[in-house]
């Protein structure tokens, strides 16, 4: 039985999330075994203080403690659970004050079927031009807002380990050729149709907020992260479709989240936050991960098929793909170099393959994925397929089209491909279109750096990974503002370890003090012919100068 010994973090919950189906607040508890069961004893009091039912996700070292509660009153209901906590550890309390305007509002736009967005300073009614947004602090009297205007647009939710950012732009490009005006927030920042509206890692409720109070928004795409998820849930528990673009080793450890099947159920939250199917909320799953499709056998989608769009490379027998189209469900998959879509009744060819830019002929198979699921959520959005294969056929024809991911330039013969490929599943994504750039007789250059947030296990599997793609030279950094404790250097030393154990050696491994350093070394070491792969792109406006003054030119 396990013992209390520390209160990690207490805070809010503020949308839907992996411990909750709304708003609430919860504890995260260190624990150690014990012949007394203080867990169980401090779920006791906390129910008897906040008398609401408290959920519990415990793993091996620790513990989240959850209860729902009303929105105006989340920072009181934080505090109780403080206060209860003090009898187990030593945890301060603040008091806060009730919002009866903020409830008030919230009733009001549920019974009218009307989008409400909240946090501390700002409430919201309705989306885009049709947005009303008022203080938090100071919101008028229920039965002064007139809440006939107030309209919901379009709401996609990206998540997933890999490929979220670029099935997030794609979605975007294509809905833009639908004649709307899109809204994204991703990994790389927040956008409205062509603007960017602010650059940075903008993935968790308060981007999404951003992008739908913007009058001009018409639709909205939001990648929505995992952090941001169990930070704080998602902004809006009404979006129109979601996916999860696949489940990987990453972030493992934080939150509770040690496995494949919590990282999904993280994901999941998504589909929990998307409309009825009566309404025309869809759901996007990938069969070909086995995570997910072990989630979905145990969460029973074969009882609402009208609801899942599934995706897989190939329809084969005995497959959860084939089962669905069986049963009557759409299935979006890869026949004969085309994105398909196949149902019992038909088969429609959307575009081919080798006419999507951004797959590289087919070769960059990660993007052709990320096409899939763009092109089903649009069918899920109701967009036409003359839009789709329009927009997948012109994306990417430049690099700036999806900046970050799979950039390839040519300087003076040698190729450039920049990437933010940061785990071993994405460096083995991208590994076809590595092998594809690599002409017989090339040499590799490969520069990695890491965030000091991942254990030394996850540097080396990454190491291993780069290996694979059997690299002559490594230039390691670090990732200024990103080094989470880490020591100077301290990334690069243990990713070095790896590689020389690995099989390279010392003097084929270079440690450099940025993206930029790591240029200038592969610039001067390469030739014509050569390759030349940076991951976990960061440093953008020092790379694409670089490219400029190289005289760099599109490949």
């Amino acid at each position: 039985m396990p013992r209390v010994t520390k209160v990690v973090d207490a805070r809010r919950l503020t949308g839907p999330n992996l411990d909750l189906p709304g708003a609430g607040a919860v504890i995260e508890v260190a624990l150690e075994p014990s012949a007394d069961d203080g867990l169980g004893a401090l779920v006791t009091a906390l129910q008897a203080a906040v008398s609401t039912p408290i959920s519990v996700r415990q793993w091996h070292d620790g513990a989240a403690l959850a209860t729902p509660g009303p929105i105006d009153c989340l920072y009181e209901v934080v505090d109780r659970l403080e206060a209860v906590a003090k009898a187990f550890v030593d945890f301060p309390a603040t008091a806060r004050v009730p919002n009866p305007a903020l409830l008030a509002l919230q009733a009001a736009a549920a019974a009218g079927g009307v989008p409400f967005l909240w946090d501390d300073e700002q409430v919201s009614v309705g989306h885009g031009a049709s947005t009303q947004v008022f203080p938090t602090g100071a919101i008028p009297p229920v039965d002064t807002i007139d809440l006939s205007g107030a309209r919901r647009v379009p709401v996609a939710l990206v998540t997933g380990t890999n490929g979220k950012t670029t099935t997030t732009r794609m979605l975007a490009k294509i809905l833009g050729a639908a004649g709307h005006v899109v809204g994204t927030s991703s990994t790389d920042a927040i956008t409205v149709g062509d603007a960017l509206v602010e650059a940075g890692d903008w993935t968790g409720p308060g981007a999404a907020r951003r992008v739908l109070r913007d009058p001009r928004v018409t639709a909205a795409v939001l990648e929505s992260a995992r952090g941001g998820m169990l930070r704080r849930g998602l902004a809006v528990s009404d979006a129109d479709v979601a996916v999860v673009t696949n489940v990987a080793e990453d972030h493992f450890g934080e939150h509770g989240v040690a496995d494949l099947a919590t990282m999904m159920r993280t994901k999941a939250v998504v589909y929990g936050a998307v409309r009825p199917t009566a309404a025309g909320g869809r759901c996007v799953l990938n069969a070909d991960d086995p995570t997910a499709v072990a989630w979905a056998r145990a969460n029973a989608i074969e009882a609402d098929p009208e609801r899942w769009i599934l995706l897989t490379d190939a329809l084969v027998p005995d497959t959860l793909a084939h089962e669905h189209l069986v049963r009557g469900g759409v299935v979006y998959c890869i026949d004969s170099h085309h994105l398909t879509r196949t149902t019992r009744a038909a088969t429609q060819r959307i575009i081919g393959i080798p006419t999507i830019p951004a797959s590289f002929g087919g070769s960059a198979h990660h993007n052709v994925q990320n096409a899939l699921a763009a092109a089903a959520m649009a069918h899920a959005l109701r967009v036409d397929d003359t839009h789709v294969s329009a927009a997948l056929a012109a994306f990417g024809k430049h690099p700036l089209d999806n900046p970050g991911r799979a950039e390839h330039y040519l300087v003076g013969g040698v190729h450039y491909l920049f990437d933010f490929s940061h785990n071993p599943h994405g460096v083995d994504a991208i590994a076809p279109l590595v092998a594809h750039l690599r002409v017989p007789g090339s040499r590799l250059s490969v520069a990695a750096g890491q965030a000091g947030d991942r254990s030394d296990a996850d540097l080396t599997e990454l190491a291993v990974a780069l290996m694979r793609w059997a690299p002559e030279r490594v230039y390691l950094r670090d990732l200024r503002g990103y080094e989470r404790g880490r020591a100077d250097g301290e990334v690069a030393r243990v990713m070095r370890a790896a590689f020389v154990a690995a099989g390279l050696t010392d003097e084929q491994i270079h440690d450099v003090p940025s993206e930029l350093a790591a240029l200038e070394g592969a610039y001067v070491w390469a030739r014509p012919g050569d390759l030349v792969v940076h991951i976990v792109h960061i440093e953008r406006d020092e790379v694409r100068a670089w490219l400029a003054a190289h005289e760099a030119q599109p490949a």
